[in-house]
């Protein structure tokens, strides 16, 4: 039986710089998510996918993408400092995303282990296989 007849799947979005060091990424990733789960309400199966950004001006380009496709999203702010400098804005969540509108992120790839030698994957990938259950 094909459960994904019966569910219906939500997802947020969530980006999230990886020129920030690695325990920062997942610190920053669940501030976004946290305040995204405070503003944006879910009634059903929610589901998280973690992308990733190269740094503050690709998130601000996410940003600006996201502000395009009229989707509300939360953006923090990390303003204690790293280093000698402020890390500034670290990750993005986004508001619930319905299935129907899963491609308009394929753009974008998924976070990965900078350490595990995997390539980045796209978004897709995970859209994909996310149905194939039996």
């Amino acid at each position: 039986m094909n459960w994904c007849l019966f569910l219906v799947i939500e997802y947020i979005y969530v980006w999230v710089r990886t020129d920030i060091p690695l325990a920062q990424q997942m610190v920053q990733a669940c501030h976004a998510s946290v305040l995204a789960g405070r503003d944006f309400q879910h009634h059903n199966d929610t589901h998280l996918v973690l992308l990733s950004v190269a740094n503050e001006e690709e998130l601000k380009s996410v940003a600006f993408f996201l502000e395009s496709i009229k989707t509300k999203f939360q953006i923090f702010y990390e303003p204690d400092l790293f280093g000698e400098d402020e890390m500034g804005y670290t990750a993005i969540a986004s508001e619930i995303i319905s299935e129907d509108r899963r491609p308009e992120f394929y753009q974008y790839n998924l976070w990965s282990d900078p350490n595990d030698g995997n390539n980045p994957r796209s978004s897709r990938e995970l859209f994909d296989c996310s149905c194939r259950r039996s």
